[in-house]
């Protein structure tokens, strides 16, 4: 703002007071419109700030992605009072997340049933790249019924490679002391919840 030049202060009389009154509220009113350009400066440059921070959130939030992937059914019947004791083992195909590795957190979820002679012990274990990451024992509730039905989930982290990764499920059954018993996993899927890149 372009500096003021006011006239000199002889002036005659009263005028004197008069002109040192007008280039006070000269002064001030220059000082204000100083003040109030700092202000918007000052905001604008916040405002800019929390645009971009918004901007950087909003993208991050496009780049997180959700799926969900089916995995295999598991069944087998027969004995499991062998050692070791009989698994089975279906794989699925997790795929990458866009932008490079990724943080994920996996859900799965399925059902478990068992027909004829219960066994005593069913385990199940899920692996992501060759890394087991959760153990479960899939158990009967007290007076249910031997032919009975459960709910399978697990969740846990994993690191998502650039190239995808691959999930195991694993099942064991352990002292089906019957020919009878036959015991199966269906209806799983995972939910993947990719993280920022």
């Amino acid at each position: 703002m372009a500096n003021l030049v006011f006239p000199r202060r002889n002036l005659p009389g009263g005028s004197d007071s008069w002109g040192r009154e007008v280039e006070n509220h000269l002064v001030s009113g220059v000082w204000g419109l100083q003040a109030d350009e700092q202000d918007f400066n000052n905001s604008s440059r916040a405002i800019s700030g929390t645009l971009s921070t918004l901007s950087r959130q909003s993208n991050e939030l496009a780049s997180r992605t959700t799926i969900e992937v089916p995995i295999p059914s598991i069944t087998f019947a027969g004995r499991g009072d062998i050692y070791p004791p009989p698994s089975r083992t279906v794989t699925s195909a997790i795929p990458p997340g866009e932008g490079g590795p990724r943080e994920a957190l996996i859900f799965i979820t399925g059902d478990s049933r068992e027909t004829g002679d219960p066994s005593l012990e069913r385990i199940l274990t899920f692996s992501f790249e060759g890394t087991q990451t959760y153990r479960a024992r899939v158990e009967r509730q007290r007076g249910a019924p031997l032919n009975w039905d459960a709910e399978v989930w697990a969740a846990f982290p994993a690191r998502i490679p650039s190239g995808g990764g691959e999930l195991s499920v694993t099942a064991v059954k352990i002292r089906a002391l019957s020919d009878t018993n036959t015991w199966t996993v269906d209806n799983l899927k995972a939910v993947v919840h990719y993280g920022a890149a």
